[in-house]
């Protein structure tokens, strides 16, 4: 029993796998078997290897060959704000490894920075011989104790090798600039890369029919595709014939969503907390209705309890405005609130019947000021008038 899997080969080739055990009475740290590579079996006894330096889940182990050494690189501290990266070496792939004094090597737990729950990292040789490491971490936001609803997210910095230590010696940022929209549209006849579904493969759920794309329900519960919710502020607008219920949905899973639920000729702002659904606003599907939900900053104070991570606001596009059914605050569509590990998904859903997708539009930015100009051109506030 145990989780996060790493194989390396020994110099006699062996095929040695660590991973995080779970024994009888709870973790027992990062261990290690011999298998078969080709068939996955056993081979011998399991050995210790380490358990890290005192924080809790040593987990995600990698194990590597650098000189003379090798490296086993850990997670611990737990996957929430005492995340952290540990590192031991040993001359033998099987141990004993001593811990770095450094340690941890990357942590940023207790402090301001942006990126938080930083771990389950992974160092990297580049082709001109230079180090980098690879690690998970989330972007929280709001009043203490803060929100994060994107999910895990990939980080990186720099590494040098200092007395046979790795140490981090800065970001590595990426290409794409903070202020610059993303825009996705759903093409016509293969569903982007990006979707994904709930439980299963959204070919199982959407088909092309020529003129747009089919969401057809199956079985008792719901079923929805959609694509992540990629950027700080985002919105997304769609156009749907609706032949039962179902609509647009911005989610963290079913229980901690808002969903614009169209059904009998009724559009209705539908919040889902918990057990709970309830309906935030309604009015009548008119022909020509576009339904748009937007992810837009707070409005709380910035030293208040109200401001949450940002607001999610429902609506509809009647002509060329926006009319909101209803908001909630994003702190209720996050990681903290559901739990779990992932982050927001906004796309297609239906309960009943099938949903026919005549267009879909995602746009995405990690600027406010950049979505809210994208949702101003694509339609103002009705209130606006």
């Amino acid at each position: 029993m145990g989780i996060d899997p790493d194989v390396a080969w020994a110099d006699d080739g062996t095929c040695l796998m660590s991973y995080a055990g779970f024994g009888p009475q709870g973790g027992e740290g990062i261990v290690q078997v011999a298998i078969d590579p080709l068939t996955g079996e056993v081979l011998g006894e399991k050995r210790s290897l380490w358990a890290g330096t005192g924080g809790k889940f040593p987990e995600g182990p990698h194990l590597y060959r650098v000189g003379e050494w090798w490296y086993l690189l850990i997670a611990e501290g737990g996957t929430e704000r005492g995340h952290a990266v540990t590192i031991a070496r040993s001359r033998s792939p099987q141990g004993p490894f001593e811990s770095n004094p450094a340690n941890p090597i990357l942590t940023h737990r207790g402090t301001d920075l942006p990126v938080q729950n930083t771990g389950h990292a992974d160092l990297v040789e580049r082709p001109d011989g230079s180090w980098a490491i690879v690690y998970h971490g989330v972007r929280t936001r709001g009043s203490s104790p803060e929100w994060h609803v994107l999910g895990r997210e990939t980080f990186a910095d720099e590494v040098a090798w200092e007395d046979g230590w790795p140490v981090l010696t800065g970001h590595i940022e990426p290409a794409a600039a903070a202020d610059a929209a993303v825009t996705e549209e759903l093409g016509a006849d293969a569903s982007p890369p990006s979707w994904v579904a709930a439980s299963r493969f959204p070919s199982e759920m959407v088909a092309f029919n020529g003129d747009g794309w089919s969401v057809t329900a199956s079985g008792a519960e719901p079923v929805f595709v959609g694509r992540r919710q990629q950027h700080l502020f985002a919105l997304v607008r769609a156009r749907l014939d609706v032949r039962g219920t179902g609509g647009l949905s911005v989610r963290i899973d079913p229980r901690h969503a808002i969903d614009l639920e169209c059904s009998e000729g009724t559009v209705r702002a539908v919040w889902a907390i918990g057990d709970v659904r309830h309906v935030l606003g309604e009015r009548e599907l008119t022909d020509g209705l576009e339904l748009e939900i937007r992810m837009l900053p707070s409005e709380g104070h910035q030293f208040s309890t109200a401001r949450g991570p940002d607001r999610v606001v429902a609506g509809v596009v009647d002509g060329d405005r926006f009319e909101a059914l209803g908001q909630v605050d994003g702190r209720y569509l996050s990681t903290e609130v559901a739990g779990g590990m992932t982050g927001r998904l906004a796309g297609i859903w239906c309960a009943s019947g099938s949903v026919r997708v005549r267009s879909f539009r995602y746009v995405g930015a990690d600027d406010a000021a950049v979505v809210g100009a994208e949702a101003k051109a694509l339609a103002p506030w009705a209130a606006d008038r």
